[in-house]
């Protein structure tokens, strides 16, 4: 019997409501039976299985009330002459014209449909058509078959999910396999931000936040539209276009998964994401390297990796450079007016986060799974595979020493370059027949398919050396790093790198590289022709060695390729983003000795909003006993001119680890909170420990970083934020980036930012968080008094003791000491402890609750004075006082709360003398206490006038350890030597900067005794209503612009001089723009 096609004409006749996102009631499926036969309707359930509906007579109609998105069979009668073929429909939602009523925008992108529900901003549409138009301005046929075949995009509003668009909607109730842990409806509004359509699906659709790069975007690092449009353009034009392009993609496909390429990754779950994924590429706007995709970027590598792939590309959109960019970078055209400043932010709702995470770990386990010819495990921030065919004994031995040469990458190389060397896969596997085992970088996959190796190496380093590591490392103390360097070429700069060239061609001219020494693995040196001199490539490398650890050939550390190859040395300097300072290496292995004969051991300790009056041998009313700082003061010299460069917690640190004001550089102002960053430090910036790592020294810090870093999350984006929901981001399995390690410390444990305050109840252990929070901070369980008021409510580990943290940091530093004078007596530490106590809340540990009898915060300050007692006895129990610099100080003044209620209770004033507390412009907020003890150097019991910041300790250190402070350091940091050692005759400092709450805008300078405050009011808190407005002084000059005071005069900043005194208004205001000008006030 012959086979007709049933005809049948189908229309969904909808009841709407009237509200903005247009809701379904009940609509009604007609079907109209133009056919001679008698058909009948089945509904598809869930299970598949077709459930009767009814039958249509040839020439009726019936109407069925349906629901969206379920689908129906009509199939022709067995018992009919003719056999009909069977017929499946969806029910869509669709009003007169065919456009959904959700939809109240519309653009066309030459004829090409773009539609958006009035949440979308206009410029999403306008971004899309510019796409749209970027991709197909090559193929108008293309374009015109899918407009015919009733294609269309549509844009998610950021705050809309997959189900909530009419053409999607049925995906809420359609099962989904493999993912049976999540409601339906959540995997697929998590699943995806856009969708592709298919053969029978002509829409597809992408969302705002990509679009406009919003914050919170989850593809930040791709444009969704350029892969859903893909498989619009495959199924709906080119299909339509070429019958035969679908199956030469399915056959290119098909090559390219028999030769291993993708493998694990998004492109190779079948072939409509391998052209997508492969289109993404070719516009140069595929994502770093993740579960879901490799190194293939950029066009320029789709055509290394796979050809075939590639030539499908250009036959669809030519070979001109089409290279998409992010909207911010052309705001210009459509964009005309658009202000990413005003754009939302993109947040997944919690259940669908939840519903995310699983449907990454499905992704994670896919990859994993497709390379379960390989191990793969996490070695220090490094992604390495390890083939099971290597030798298990050889392998034990080589892979301490594969991680030792990473975690010295880690210290020395600057922390930008080893995020980048961090995305290098490394490889392990056993030597290969008739190839000497070796460390080698594969920048292609081409030459890795011409030699049967696998093509998922590429862009990755391969160890075959196993068997041979411990020799190798002999002779190559760090060849991981040479081969790396070959990665940081090519990923980063490009093998083409002009200068690179330059320098090589240079060297290879003047002979610099024709006969020098090689070290062999037993340390016997001959002369030949160096390596460096094979390309510029090994140039680099080679060089890199030398520049950072020690290579086989001379020049072997970097001192001496400083004085072989200076140009060189300049150009590395520059391309590794570091500086001359912060190069350790070699140098630190030279100094050691000279520092072990002749340097102080260095305990730098900073407490927390401890104020000028907290402590008794500067307020000899203060109502809580200091006995240890006290005895600390007498054993030395006590300032009584000493300031914090800023009023509050992340600037005065990190002007404290640089010697610069915080506001010359970006986010100088800023106080972090919780995943708060990136580090305001920036890569290569000569940091203290850093300086003094340089000079042979130990570094340690332990307890409050707050100078912010980078956490990832589970796709490896950066997080950079406070609040809980980016703590619940955080995957903590991740190296944290832009932390202490990375500016100069050998050790760390503490925390991120204030201990007991900042969301993150968690300690970081180096770069890494061991025991990550779990569960809500239970504030219900925490002590309850007028100092315990600042807890925010984040997460908090298992192992985190709110009322010991500082106890906690005590016996890290005391076990710091006792071990480094049990290990290493003869070189000398730099140890900074920077105390919890005294910020709020005042939780001091129980064995000081109520010993101060001065209530919660005289604990607390009772518990720090304790605390200093307990480092200076720990140092006399191992001999090390004799040889130890101690200063003490802090951050900036004290907090509102402690000081108002210890005023009110106690009588206790932690400002006095001075006006003004933390936050504020005005003394109290950042005069500070400042005692250094050096015994043989610091005469004892003696008291010091001369003005210092907390910058100043940087060019103090830098004198007395003999280190030249470059020109492009410690900008604000003045050498106080001449104070300690009491041979100071006149001040030291021309002037002195500080800054408020508010960073640039609320900027003082002081020279001699003259105070010039750039701004009205405090700087930092409201002295107009609340708890502080008892406090507040009459304003002596209303009409003023700014503040100038007489400090001799005036100590109490209680009179405004600047109208009385407009010549040393305009000098000072000179002088302050001058400094901000000249980005630095030493000389």
């Amino acid at each position: 019997m012959t086979r007709r096609l049933i005809l049948v004409f189908i229309t969904c006749l909808l009841v709407m409501r009237t509200e903005l996102h247009a809701a379904l009631d009940r609509p009604k499926l007609q079907i109209i039976n133009g056919t001679p036969q008698v058909v009948d309707v089945f509904w598809i359930n869930e299970k598949g299985e077709r459930v009767p509906n009814g039958s249509v007579p040839p020439g009726k109609h019936t109407i069925i009330s349906t629901t969206l998105g379920h689908r129906f069979a009509i199939v022709g009668r067995e018992d009919q002459k003719e056999s009909l073929v069977t017929a499946e429909v969806r029910v869509q939602a669709f009003r007169v014209g065919g456009l959904p009523a959700f939809y109240t925008q519309q653009a066309s992108a030459g004829g090409f449909p773009v539609v958006a529900s009035a949440r979308v901003n206009p410029y999403a549409l306008k971004e899309a058509v510019y796409i749209i138009d970027m991709m197909l301005s090559k193929r108008p046929d293309v374009r015109a078959a899918m407009v015919k075949s009733g294609a269309r995009l549509s844009i998610l509003a950021h705050n809309e999910f997959t189900c909530d668009q009419p053409e999607w909607a049925w995906l809420a109730d359609e099962p989904v396999e493999g993912h049976e842990g999540i409601p339906t409806r959540d995997f697929r509004d998590a699943r995806a931000r856009g969708m592709g359509g298919s053969l029978t699906d002509p829409y597809c659709s992408c969302a705002e936040e990509n679009l406009l790069a919003c914050e919170g975007d989850p593809y930040s690092t791709e444009n969704i539209l350029i892969h859903e449009l893909a498989h619009n353009i495959h199924l709906r034009g080119m299909s339509n276009v070429d019958a035969t392009f679908d199956p030469r993609v399915k056959a290119c496909y098909d090559t390219a998964m028999k030769a291993g390429l993708w493998k694990g990754k998004y492109a190779s779950v079948n072939h409509h994401e391998y052209f997508a994924e492969g289109v993404q590429s070719w516009f140069d706007n595929n994502r770093e390297n993740d579960h879901d995709h490799n190194h293939v970027n950029t066009r320029a590598e789709l055509l290394d990796y796979d050809p075939g792939l590639a030539a499908l590309c250009r036959e669809v959109f030519g070979d001109t450079v089409l290279k998409y960019t992010k909207p911010q970078t052309r705001l210009t055209g459509h964009l005309e007016g658009y202000d990413p400043k005003q754009a939302p932010k993109f947040v997944w709702p919690p259940h669908l986060k939840k519903a995310r995470e699983l449907i990454r770990a499905k992704a994670r386990a896919r990859s994993d799974a497709a390379t379960k010819a390989h191990e793969t495990k996490n070695l220090v921030g490094w992604t390495l595979h390890i083939s099971p065919k290597t030798d298990p004994a050889a392998l034990n031995k080589a892979l301490p020493l594969l991680q030792a040469q990473l975690e010295e990458i880690m210290r020395v190389v600057p922390a930008q370059a080893v995020i980048e060397l961090q995305k290098v896969p490394l490889w392990i596997n056993p030597e290969y027949p008739k190839v000497p085992p070796r460390a080698e970088y594969h920048p292609g996959a081409g030459w890795l398919k011409d030699n049967g190796r696998d093509p998922a190496m590429a862009k990755g380093v391969e160890f075959t050396n196993v068997r041979t590591f411990e020799a190798e490392t002999r002779r190559m103390p760090n060849f991981a790093l040479h081969e790396l360097a070959h990665a940081f070429h090519d990923r980063v700069l490009g093998f083409e790198h002009p200068q690179i060239e330059a320098a090589y061609q240079k060297a290879k001219s003047a002979g610099l590289y024709d006969r020098l020494q090689r070290q062999d693995s037993e340390g016997r040196k001959r002369l030949e022709r160096a390596y460096a001199m094979t390309n510029a490539k090994e140039y680099f490398a080679e060089c890199s060695e030398a520049f950072f650890t020690k290579n086989d050939f001379y020049p072997f550390t970097q001192d001496e390729l400083q004085k072989h190859d200076p140009e060189m040395f300049e150009l590395l300097t520059k391309l590794w983003g570091t500086s001359k300072a912060k190069v350790v290496s070699a140098l630190a292995e030279k100094n050691a000795a000279k520092a072990a004969a002749t340097l102080p051991n260095i305990l730098l300790i900073l407490a927390d909003d401890l104020g000028y009056g907290d402590v008794r041998c500067y307020n000899a009313d203060a109502k809580v006993p200091t006995p240890n700082i006290d005895r600390l003061a007498g054993d030395g010299m006590r300032f009584t001119d000493a300031h914090s460069p800023a009023t509050v917690c992340t600037p005065s640190r990190y002007s404290l680890m640089t010697g610069q004001m915080a506001f010359r550089v970006p986010n100088g102002g800023t106080v972090f909170t919780g995943a708060g960053g990136p580090s305001l430090i920036a890569p290569g910036k000569l940091t203290l420990p850093g300086m003094l790592k340089q000079q042979g020294y130990a570094t340690a810090a332990f307890g409050k970083w707050h100078v912010g870093l980078t956490f990832r999350d589970v796709e490896g984006k950066p997080i950079h934020a406070g609040g809980l929901e980016a703590i619940r981001r955080i995957d903590f399995s991740r190296r944290i980036e832009g932390g202490p390690l990375d500016h100069g410390f050998d050790r760390f444990f503490g925390t991120a930012c204030c201990p007991t305050t900042d969301w993150l109840y968690a300690f970081i252990d180096g770069d890494r968080i061991p025991t990550p929070p779990t569960s809500p901070l239970d504030r219900s369980t925490l002590p309850k008094h007028p100092y315990a008021n600042d807890c925010r409510q984040g997460l908090i580990a298992p192992d985190f003791p709110m009322e010991e943290v500082d106890l906690v940091f005590l016996k890290k530093s005391r076990e710091f000491i006792a071990q480094h004078a049990r290990t290493s007596p003869k070189q000398p530490f730099f140890l900074y402890h920077a105390t919890q106590a005294v910020h709020l809340p005042s939780f001091a540990a129980p064995e000081f609750q109520g010993k101060s009898k001065a209530g919660p915060h005289g604990d607390f300050i009772a518990e720090f004075d304790h605390i200093i007692g307990e480092l200076m006895r720990e140092l006399d129990q191992h001999g090390l006082a004799d040889n130890t610099l101690v200063i003490l100080s802090s951050d900036n003044g004290p907090e509102m709360a402690s000081v108002v209620h210890m005023r009110t209770d106690h009588a206790h004033d932690g400002a006095k003398p001075w006006r003004g507390i933390k936050r504020d412009a005005w003394e109290g907020g950042h005069r500070v206490p400042f005692i250094v003890r050096w015994p043989g150097k610091v005469k004892v019991g003696t008291t010091s006038d001369q003005t210092l910041c907390l910058t100043d300790i940087l060019a103090t250190v830098a004198a007395i350890t003999g280190t030249e402070l470059p020109h492009d350091a410690a900008e604000d940091s003045f050498n106080l030597l001449p104070a300690l050692e009491g041979t100071a005759t006149a001040p030291i400092r021309p002037y002195l900067l500080t800054q408020a709450f508010a960073g640039q805008r609320t900027l003082s300078i002081r020279r001699g005794n003259w105070k010039y405050i750039a701004h009205r009011g405090s700087g930092g808190n409201n002295y107009d209503k609340g708890e502080l407005k008892p406090f507040a002084l009459p304003d002596t000059d209303p009409e003023a612009p700014a503040q100038l005071y007489d400090l001799a005069t005036d100590p109490g900043e209680t009179t405004n001089l600047y109208s009385k005194k407009p010549e040393i208004v305009k000098e000072l205001q000179a002088l302050l723009e001058q400094s901000k000008a000249t980005g630095r006030s030493r000389p």
